[in-house]
């Protein structure tokens, strides 16, 4: 799907699953002509249409059938329909154009994935953990009993709840009374690692925040983009074996309920928004007029409309006002905290300090990573549709530079730590229960900031 060979850079392999491969045959040649294109091998002579051509051209083993649709879709600028691919493909396989392999399937990055834990416990709030493991769920009883046994706040409650998936699947996650993890101390660590050791820890708690997702040709590993410290060391952390990661992680299988024709339009917005993100020359005001089917420009826009950036401003405080209650049963936690200052600063910034907040580079590549890395592991799956859950995550880049261009006083070091946090605490709250919506109540909120962006009216 991704055609940067500089941008996705394979790891290893994993043997959890396997994907179906097409490649043109060992002794196969096709030739391109300015109107019908010809495959020759040993036992074939055949007359391909440009269509035919196109996708036998994208079957080189490395790319799924999948992926083949979305390369055809980048070069057509159109969504091709995957459905129509695997009906080619399976007629050159059984004219012997074709053969599929069956193997692993590759672990690929965007880059070198780095994090450093700084033990914050945030991750440790106001958010579902699993789901749990088989060998954590075979001695969650030994662990609860071990920890029950000097802590005791423990005692007497269950440490697992449990919910099911559309499908009926029976899910188990840890138990967060009162929106902290039962196993979170007065020290905010980790009462199983301090007591039991990190090995008895939840698979999910060991990899946080990173995460392995099973995808159509591929399995990607990131961080995930709402952790509160990961921008202080995504690009010079301890870097994580990728192929040990995918091995232990759980998989996380996405899009897989959606119709077919939206998974091939969002295969095509995923891989024509990331391959922007690798040009450097494509800003992310401009990357945000492009997610929202504007025309592209280069040099690129810069600045963002007085009406889109009033309707928008307006859109977060009223949002703010929906969610004081969340936010207030939230005040006892440090994400909760994190919150109030976010949501505070949103409900005093004017329009002009949102469309003229002076961002700082380092700001705009954490940006441009944390975004990639979003869309990457496909956690605009949770959105109506990958474009607009594109944009939100955009929207959290200027909302965090907002929170910290306003802010009176700091360091450069202090500044990006103020972004840094403001864009998680926006990512964790939009990827959360109530909040997309109370952003967007109403379908056409959305739609009339599309139109303002479109009208370029700055």
């Amino acid at each position: 799907m991704l055609s940067g060979q500089d941008f996705v850079i394979s790891k290893g392999m994993i043997m959890a699953s396997k994907g179906r491969f097409p490649r043109m045959v060992d002794d196969g040649n096709l030739e391109k002509g300015t109107v019908n294109a010809e495959f020759t091998s040993s036992s074939n002579h055949l007359r391909l249409s440009p269509g035919a051509a196109a996708i036998l051209s994208f079957c080189d083993g490395h790319r799924c059938v999948e992926e083949v649709a979305a390369c055809l879709s980048l070069d057509s600028g159109l969504p091709c329909a995957t459905a129509a691919v695997e009906a080619v493909v399976g007629d050159f396989v059984r004219l012997g154009v074709v053969q599929v392999d069956e193997r692993a399937k590759e672990v690929v990055s965007l880059g070198p994935v780095r994090h450093d834990c700084t033990g914050c416990g945030c991750s440790c709030e106001s958010q579902l953990v699993g789901p749990l493991d088989d060998p954590f769920m075979a001695e969650v009883v030994a662990v609860h009993q071990a920890v029950a046994a000097e802590v005791e706040s423990v005692r007497g409650v269950q440490p697992v709840v449990q919910g099911r998936t559309r499908q009926g699947e029976v899910l188990r996650f840890l138990h967060f009374p009162n929106k902290q993890c039962l196993f979170l101390n007065a020290e905010r660590l980790c009462a199983i690692h301090a007591i039991c050791g990190a090995e008895a820890k939840p698979e999910a708690c060991r990899r946080f925040p990173f995460v392995a997702v099973e995808v159509e040709g591929a399995i990607r590993v990131g961080v995930r983009p709402t952790c509160y410290t990961a921008h202080r060391s995504y690009r010079d952390g301890s870097e994580a074996d990728l192929s040990e990661l995918a091995s232990t992680a759980i998989l996380r299988p996405v899009l897989r309920d959606r119709d077919p024709e939206d998974l091939d339009e969002g295969r095509y917005h995923e891989a024509r928004i990331l391959q922007w993100l690798q040009d450097e020359r494509v800003g992310l005001v401009e990357l945000l007029y492009r997610s929202a089917g504007c025309s592209a420009r280069l040099p690129g826009r810069t600045q963002l409309p007085q009406g889109f950036c009033h309707t928008f401003l307006g859109l977060l405080q009223k949002m703010v006002d929906r969610l004081v209650p969340w936010v207030t049963s939230l005040a006892h936690t440090l994400h909760g905290q994190h919150l109030q200052r976010l949501h505070q600063a949103l409900a005093e910034v004017s329009v002009e300090a949102c469309q003229n907040a002076p961002g700082q580079p380092t700001w705009d590549a954490f940006g441009r990573h944390t975004i990639a890395s979003a869309i990457f592991l496909r956690e605009t799956s949770r959105f109506p549709s990958m474009p607009i859950g594109a944009m939100v995550f955009l929207f959290g880049h200027f909302v965090a530079t907002w929170y910290a261009a306003t802010r009176p006083g700091l360091s450069e070091d202090a500044a990006f730590d103020a972004y840094g946090t403001a864009l998680a605490a926006w990512n964790r709250m939009m990827t959360q229960g109530p909040c997309f919506t109370a952003l967007f109540p109403e379908t056409e909120d959305f739609g009339l900031l599309t139109r303002l962006l479109e009208s370029g009216d700055l």
